[in-house]
């Protein structure tokens, strides 16, 4: 009895491991495939819970036949054989494939509403038969209006995209475009329209139903761990979470690229700070917008941030980027960060310290000294690097609120907040400089000047 019940445990599990595989796929397929990929695989996944629904009521059928419940002494698997020759052999009496298919074929007609020679022949059979038809008739309703949905919405789309193909070829032939350039704009309007682009907050209008403080908190967690790899925004956050929220409210937004779009320009105004979250970009420098002395391309990752000195200084790009792939950005407007900024007094301080040490890097960064400044980097202007040429008051602001953090993992080794207490009087007087990095490391930094 033990293992009875635990084989009937191992069976629902492994349902229940199959139903999240099968999850699992369809979030996949709503990702990376296209429309026509993804109705393909809508119509596959529909005839395998056809096949999985029909195998189940197989087994019930066939083990409804070979019980011993019956009331008027006679079974279905009893009219279930076939002769050979001139001698009959019974349904129990076959092979396995033969009792599979037999009573498979009987599931598929409940299911289908067809007809099949086998009859019910007791009243356990003839219960399990009126509840298989009305299972299948739900079933293949179901199947049949979900089918057509797809093959609906599917159409739709299909229609709305040769309706703006169509629209394009017109346009182009109207303004007698040459038939190289004709051919390339839609050759590239197709690409896009079969691109599946990510969701941004104005796609999705259930949004807007949330309170705003809600849907302060979700773009806040949506964007506070690309945020906190900076450790300018990390040590926002640790003085004053409320302000860091406000901030991704107000100063910092979401920019979707597709390939081949770009980001900026060289040798135009920067106003904004980039992070980018997801996708590839590549960084062009050109020896007629900048001082690189050959064509140079970079490619960025996520997680770099581009034009960080637009937030400091008033920048002019010395490149282009343009997205290699699918690309999702945090975009850091500079004058309402500044604005933001200036309603606490220690953010504000410190980040004026900050800001006035990156600037002078900026203008001193040229060779032999130091390669020019470009939009990804510029020369010594390391977290740590700057924090070491700050003012002592601000270095000690930095230094106790690297301390605290430290304390916080800390807390229960009586050893340790011996040690911490130590290095919090070294802090305080100047002779110990104390930061927490990008990835929330915190460490001593001793200047080597």
């Amino acid at each position: 009895l033990r293992f009875t019940k635990m084989g009937r445990l191992l069976r629902i599990l492994e349902m229940l491991r199959m139903l999240r595989l099968m999850r699992l796929i369809e979030d996949f397929a709503e990702r990376h495939l296209s429309e026509g990929y993804r109705l393909a695989f809508r119509i596959s996944s529909l005839a395998g819970s056809i096949f999985w629904g029909t195998h189940i009521l197989t087994c019930i059928w066939f083990a409804v036949g070979v019980a011993n419940v019956s009331d008027t002494g006679d079974k279905w698997t009893d009219h279930a054989g076939f002769s050979q020759g001139d001698m009959y052999v019974g349904y129990l009496d076959a092979g396995d494939l033969y009792q599979y298919t037999t009573a498979f074929q009987w599931a598929a007609a409940q299911i289908a509403l067809g007809g099949v020679e086998i009859y019910p022949k007791n009243s356990m059979e003839r219960i399990t038969n009126i509840l298989a038809m009305m299972i299948g008739f739900l079933f293949g309703s179901t199947v049949v209006s979900t089918l057509s949905a797809a093959m609906v919405d599917f159409q739709m789309m299909q229609k709305e995209k040769k309706q703006r193909l169509r629209s394009l070829r017109w346009y182009l032939r109207e303004n007698d475009v040459g038939k190289v350039l004709a051919l390339r704009v839609q050759k590239q309007a197709e690409e896009r329209l079969n691109f599946r682009e990510r969701l941004s907050e104005d796609d999705v209008k259930v949004l807007e139903m949330l309170s705003s403080a809600l849907r302060a908190e979700l773009r806040f967690e949506i964007q506070r761990p690309h945020l906190v790899r900076h450790p300018l925004f990390r040590l926002w956050m640790s003085v004053d979470l409320s302000l860091t929220q406000r901030i991704c409210i107000k100063a910092v937004d979401f920019a979707i690229l597709r390939p081949k779009d770009d980001l900026f320009l060289p040798a135009t105004e920067a106003e904004d700070a980039y992070c980018l979250m997801n996708g590839t970009l590549a960084y062009v420098q050109h020896p007629d917008t900048s001082a690189a002395e050959a064509e140079t391309t970079t490619t960025v990752r996520p997680g770099a941030w581009l034009a960080e000195a637009a937030l400091w200084s008033e920048w002019t790009h010395v490149g282009k980027a343009e997205a290699i792939t699918s690309c999702q950005l945090l975009v850091a407007h500079a004058e309402v960060l500044s604005e933001i900024l200036q309603h606490n007094r220690v953010i504000q301080d410190v980040t004026r310290e900050y800001s006035r040490h990156f600037y002078k890097r900026i203008i001193s960064a040229r060779p032999p000294d130091a390669a020019y400044p470009t939009d990804l980097t510029v020369p010594f202007t390391d977290y740590c690097d700057l924090v070491v040429s700050m003012d002592q008051e601000v270095q000690v602001t930095i230094g106790v609120l690297a301390i605290a953090q430290l304390t916080e993992q800390r807390r229960q080794n009586e050893r340790s907040s011996q040690g911490l207490n130590k290095l919090t009087d070294e802090v305080n007087s100047g002779k110990s400089l104390v930061v927490v990095n990008g990835e929330g490391i915190v460490f001593r930094v001793a200047s080597i000047v």
